[in-house]
């Protein structure tokens, strides 16, 4: 849902339609990790993770309301989401969520994954 090119009564009509069941999947901005309360959201997915740790814990936050249980699942581009990582495991340990062992590396590694990626090896001296 990009409520900057589509016409408001139509974005109504949809998230009306999600809201009783009658669609099961609703694609949208980071506009509806604010301000929306559907209740029975049971997964989000975060196709790109947010610039800033309080926006992707509104973005989850869509899921597993009022004690029902709910799945998030992020993508993760270690070339753009590095310095996301350092705030996003401390948030999922205090949740008490499993934190991949790859993403605890990339956060509290010494230098950075484009660092890495750009030094030079070995085998190319």
């Amino acid at each position: 849902m990009d409520n900057a090119l589509v016409p408001l009564p139509y974005l109504t009509a949809q998230l009306l339609d999600f809201r009783t069941g009658q669609c099961l999947v609703l694609v949208a901005t980071s506009v509806a990790a604010r301000g929306l309360d559907i209740e029975q959201v049971q997964h989000v997915v975060n196709f790109d993770l947010p610039s800033s740790i309080d926006e992707y814990v509104h973005r989850i936050g869509r899921t597993g309301r009022c004690g029902n249980i709910g799945r998030a699942v992020s993508f993760f581009n270690p070339e753009s989401d590095t310095p996301l990582t350092r705030s996003l495991v401390k948030v999922l340990s205090g949740a008490q969520q499993e934190v991949p062992k790859w993403l605890e590396e990339i956060a509290f590694s010494k230098c950075s994954y484009r660092e890495k990626k750009s030094s030079p090896t070995q085998a190319s001296r």
